[in-house]
């Protein structure tokens, strides 16, 4: 299987020298603050998801990841103490940031022949794979987008590198990746922590004896449980093999080695817990086709959050703009809200403010959270929160995926001030736009934008809406210098 069937976000950015320099990423993340832990692993985040953007040396890619690695391992007792819908949120996706690292290394090493370093990429990416099911599961969350996926591709390429079995004898990859299988057929909705936790070492010291059949091998109308490569789901229930080919996972012998232990009393004891139904509750779940646990559907999406025109100016400016104000102000904590619902025109947001503002007419800037997708811009039209104000929901209505920031000059005498400019919508009759704060200008007002490219003379012609903090404004283009 070549590395380019491997599902990776584009390389699209150039780092800067300190950025590629493991002692001073070192450094960096020295300075990282402790509390709240939700701020460092933003921050964290945000690092490991632009390396994984970043051309580079994969020798030198190795190392940086490695040290952010380690850095997500450190701060894992911080983020979950105590256990936090934020705090697994933003746990898991640094477990899905590394999981990508690990696949980029993965697809260098193949296209550079190095068999043995590709070998333990590989490992490394299920090993992070299992750390992410494995929360996600116990905490009852939704795995991120393409989590599957690119599990199943992981596999494919293993088995086309002889790597799924060696001598007849099953390596620690192939039983990584039944491991992860077995975790995602877990009745999670059923299990409590403590289940949960008693539960998976005794069916991941099992995995072994999990078997995987191409569905080539299986009769046409065997039901059973299936996986489909090419798909992102975990393995489903079926009445019959899927159309397009995949694998059965076959309990036979996995379900009498459990058996065993159980006619033999062979279960560690835990208080609270009936060992023994618990387990059964398993066997009947892979065994049975009308107590078949069903895949379970993303329904809700996490995402990252910025708020104000300022930090989302600067959000959006990065470091590649020469005409960019030359004092930035400190950088504001993004947060990370679920997003509930969504249409054509807007979106609700549930979650906690974390001292973010959010409130009615402000501007937001969001983003999923588990990949590199591109920000999008709204306006907050309705806010309601709990009794105590620390959970809040609120209606967003979507402004535009491309707002670039730009600098509008309103007079020779007045200084330059930052607006955004968002492109027209023809379908939506929606003519080019500026967003200002403040109140509305005057009509037909001539003023000078400037933005990555230079200078426009332009007018504003039409206050487009209002809101209290901001304002929307189209405008008329004269020249460009």
């Amino acid at each position: 299987m070549p590395s380019t069937l491997l599902t990776l976000p584009p390389l699209d950015l150039t780092p800067s020298k300190d950025a590629t320099r493991p002692e001073h990423v070192a450094q960096w993340l020295a300075t990282l603050p402790a509390a709240p832990a939700s701020t460092g692993a933003l921050a964290l985040l945000e690092a490991v998801t632009t390396l994984n953007r970043s051309r580079m040396a994969v020798a030198n890619r190795r190392s940086l990841l490695a040290l952010f690695q380690q850095a997500v391992d450190t701060r894992r007792p911080t983020l979950l103490t105590p256990t936090t819908r934020q705090g697994v949120t933003l746990q898991l996706a640094l477990y899905e940031a590394l999981f990508t690292g690990h696949r980029r290394v993965l697809t260098q090493q193949l296209d550079a022949g190095h068999a043995q370093t590709a070998f333990e990429a590989v490992a490394a990416a299920l090993s992070v794979a299992g750390l992410l099911i494995e929360l996600a599961v116990r905490e009852h969350s939704a795995l991120p987008p393409g989590f599957w996926l690119r599990c199943h591709q992981l596999y494919i390429l293993l088995r086309a590198q002889g790597w799924d079995r060696q001598n007849g004898q099953l390596p620690s990859l192939g039983i990584r990746y039944r491991e992860l299988l077995l975790l995602g057929l877990l009745p999670a909705g059923r299990l409590t922590g403590a289940q949960f936790d008693w539960l998976t070492p005794l069916l991941l010291e099992h995995a072994a004896d999990l078997e995987l059949r191409d569905t080539q091998q299986v009769g046409h109308s065997r039901h059973g449980y299936y996986l489909v490569p090419d798909a992102d789901t975990p393995p489903q229930f079926r009445h019959s093999p899927p159309e397009g080919g995949g694998l059965q996972l076959e309990f036979g012998l996995l379900q009498a080695r459990l058996r065993d232990r159980l006619q033999h009393n062979r279960l560690a004891p835990i208080d609270g817990i009936d060992a023994h139904e618990l387990l059964r509750l398993v066997l009947t779940e892979w065994s049975a086709p009308n107590h078949h646990t069903p895949a379970r559907e993303l329904q809700q999406q996490a995402l990252l959050i910025h708020s104000g025109l300022t930090p989302i100016w600067f959000v959006l400016a990065g470091q590649r703009w020469p005409n960019a104000p030359a004092d930035p102000p400190p950088p504001t904590p993004a947060i990370v809200m679920i997003e509930q619902s969504h249409s054509q025109t807007g979106f609700t947001l549930h979650g906690e403010a974390h001292g973010l503002v959010l409130r009615e007419g402000e501007l937001l800037l969001c983003r999923s959270l588990y990949e590199a997708a591109t920000w999008q811009l709204g306006l907050v039209r309705w806010v309601t929160t709990h009794q105590d104000g620390s959970v809040l929901n609120c209606g967003v209505e979507r402004l535009s995926a491309d707002a670039a920031p730009v600098l509008l000059q309103s007079g020779p005498a007045h200084a330059f001030m930052l607006a955004l400019s968002l492109p027209p919508l023809p379908l939506h009759n929606r003519q080019p736009q500026l967003l200002l704060p403040g109140r509305p200008f005057a009509r037909l007002l001539e003023c000078r934008l400037r933005d990555r490219h230079g200078d426009t003379s332009l007018r504003l012609s039409r206050l487009a809406q209002q809101t209290p903090l901001y304002q929307l404004v189209e405008y008329l283009s004269d020249n460009i210098h």
